[in-house]
């Protein structure tokens, strides 16, 4: 269940709901997935609509916008990682030009940035392999230099430290004191105090 939100809505979610309904007035987003409104005339002036979960947030942006350009082009974009090919250098702008204004530019590239940035893609990556264009067709050769560059990015993507810290052996990490124990601690600094 979904909590509406009051005041102005931020430009990610003015992007996010613009790109939904653009996906749903042209048939590319089930029904389903398309953004909930409110008869509300809050809606006309910016104010926060209800809008599913499926349109919030940067991620679900992406993958909506992934999902659109594997529905339209099956032959060059997968949903699926492990089955991504290398694209052709510049394809930004066939896509930009086929697509029009139903991704704007710097949702495509953010969008795009995440594609190639996938370890599977930049596996994908070997020196000769050709890249494709919209159609699946070879349009280039991925370069040495692309190759090496791309086996660079996987290894640092590898090495990345893990975000949790973990006490190191042997010291246990430090008991936190139970709600008595902090209310005692506070009556005897007010009884010295």
């Amino acid at each position: 269940m979904e909590v509406a939100r009051r005041g102005r809505r931020s430009r990610s979610q003015l992007e996010s709901s613009f790109l939904c309904d653009q996906l749903h007035a042209r048939g590319w987003l089930p029904a389903s997935q398309a953004p909930a409104r409110s008869n509300s005339p809050r809606h006309a002036i910016g104010q926060q609509p209800g809008i599913t979960p499926r349109c919030n947030g940067l991620k679900a942006r992406i993958d909506e916008v992934i999902t659109l350009l594997a529905t339209r082009f099956p032959k060059t974009f997968f949903v699926h990682e492990t089955h991504r090919r290398p694209l052709k250098l510049g394809i930004h702008r066939d896509i930009g030009a086929v697509l029009g204004d139903v991704v704007d530019r710097r949702t495509l590239h953010a969008v795009l940035r995440y594609y190639v940035s996938n370890i599977a893609y930049r596996k994908s990556q070997q020196a000769g392999v050709d890249r494709i264009d919209l159609d699946g067709n070879a349009a280039g050769v991925v370069t040495e230099l692309e190759a090496v560059n791309a086996q660079k990015g996987v290894a640092q993507q590898k090495r990345k430290p893990k975000t949790v810290e973990t006490p190191p052996p042997g010291k246990p990490a430090p008991r936190r004191d139970g709600l008595a124990a902090l209310k005692q601690a506070a009556a005897r600094r007010k009884a010295v105090a």
